[in-house]
């Protein structure tokens, strides 16, 4: 957690941390905006406003600014109540937060730890074009930092070696959606990946991005894709030089949870069919600070096929409308730094040579 953030408890909060909220009369450019109080302290979304942690103290809710300084001060006495009312701190402007839409409840079950399991998972949705057979050719059982799971919605799905199996019918995030509330085996891991079962890959790159997932203490990443995919997002093709890029954003393709961060976002999973619009809202929701979301370029896959080749594309843009309709998300592609690779296989970071594990 950032220094200066304070830790509110969820028990503490009047319901704030399980809503978005709209602020309205509030000082500019900050009047309109939908905020998402998160449990550490700091605001998802809202992003433009200058408003970035809050806090309750005294009965009254502050929300501050870079800087600490309460911009807008409301009364908490109503605990459940559907709206609080309050103040700008300059000029005593009226202002109001109403509460709008529920959040998805994270996810709080343990799992036991599973015996001779890895540390890392892999669930991957697959069909019958599936390409992870190529990710395990010529590895040796002990090389692997992941376990396997396969989750088919096909029947002819290329047979490999796997630690867990299920077949579920329907679309990625269908499958994965029921996956995840059906069963908590997956809670038992420190990082889980979801790819697509048309990227490219070797086992030693999947064993690198959760290495470098672990010693950058990561929340929320991806592997970047090789010159040569097909990609919909620029922002996630790999740059020379880099080791990674901290960002706003992280694809549905691939994207790479911690179990605390999975834990937050797996109710989301259920929200549409296609998952489209879901990875703007994740960095939003987990509550990870920027510095640990990011986009691997030190890790590439290559993306295969076309965008919407197998899925009705229309379909899904109105998934994402949708979300961002009902979240009141601003879909952002922001790079807040960076760590390159330095010629001796180091990396550097704020200038500071630091081992590349």
């Amino acid at each position: 957690m950032p220094d200066g953030v304070p830790h509110i408890a969820i028990s503490d909060t009047h319901g704030l941390t399980d809503h978005v909220w709209q602020l309205t009369g509030g000082p500019a450019p900050a009047a309109g905006a939908h905020l998402i109080p998160l449990p550490s302290g700091r605001i998802g979304a809202g992003w433009g406003t200058g408003l970035i942690t809050w806090e309750i103290a005294d009965r009254q809710l502050r929300v501050m600014d870079q800087a600490g300084t309460a911009r807008a001060v409301f009364d908490c006495a109503a605990a459940a109540a559907p709206a609080l009312f309050g103040s700008a701190a300059s000029g005593d402007q009226a202002c109001r937060l109403d509460r709008l839409r529920p959040l998805p409840l994270p996810v709080t079950a343990e799992a036991p730890p599973i015996p001779g399991a890895r540390r890392n998972l892999v669930i991957l949705r697959a069909g019958a074009d599936s390409l992870h057979a190529a990710w395990l050719h010529d590895c040796p059982d002990d090389a692997r930092n992941w376990d396997l799971c396969l989750c088919t919605y096909a029947t002819d799905v290329p047979q490999t070696r796997s630690e867990h199996r299920f077949h579920i019918s329907g679309s990625k995030f269908e499958g994965l959606a029921a996956l995840l509330a059906s069963h908590d085996f997956w809670l038992a891991y420190d990082y889980v990946w979801f790819p697509d079962d048309d990227l490219l890959a070797h086992w030693r790159d999947i064993n690198r991005l959760f290495a470098l997932c672990r010693s950058h203490d990561l929340a929320l990443a991806q592997p970047s894709l090789q010159p040569g995919s097909f990609a919909n997002h620029p922002i996630t093709l790999s740059t020379d030089g880099l080791l990674l890029r901290f960002t706003s954003f992280v694809e549905i393709m691939a994207p790479v949870f911690s179990r605390a961060a999975l834990r937050r976002a797996a109710p989301t999973f259920a929200l549409n069919a296609s998952g489209y619009g879901l990875d703007h809202l994740w960095p939003a929701m987990i509550d990870a600070p920027p510095n640990a979301i990011a986009v691997l370029d030190a890790v590439s896959v290559l993306h295969t096929r076309p965008i919407g080749a197998s899925y009705d594309q229309q379909r899904a843009m109105r998934d994402g409308w949708a979300i961002e309709d009902a979240f009141h998300q601003v879909n952002r592609y922001e790079i807040s730094g960076a760590i390159t690779i330095c010629p001796a296989g180091h990396a550097k970071r704020h200038g500071v040579i630091i081992a590349d594990r």
